[in-house]
């Protein structure tokens, strides 16, 4: 990658540095999150989820993609996001017809 791995989600990166500062400092990252988990889920929902279903694999999805580009830091490789990608494709594709 161009910078080394040494580059990560910026939005983590605000809210990491936000906690010693006061606490509504957080809140522009509480909602870039909430839009995401909001995006994905609707995302979800019109392919067929059921409503609950959507909310907890969004929750999912958001949390695992953020994990992997910490991984892929400390790894110094994509691998990791690789890895979530390919297995919420797989988890997502084998529940659409079941929920």
């Amino acid at each position: 990658m161009d910078t080394d791995y040494l580059a990560g989600c910026p939005i983590v990166a605000v809210d990491v540095d936000a906690q010693h500062d006061p606490p509504e400092a957080a809140l522009p990252v509480r909602e870039v999150f909430g839009q995401w988990h909001t995006r994905i889920r609707e995302l979800m929902e019109a392919n067929g989820f059921a409503s609950e279903r959507a909310a907890r694999l969004a929750t999912l999805s958001v949390a695992a993609v953020e994990g992997a580009v910490f991984l892929c830091r400390t790894h110094r490789s994509t691998a990791p996001l690789d890895d979530v990608l390919a297995e919420l494709r797989t988890l997502l594709s084998a529940e659409r017809g079941l929920t």
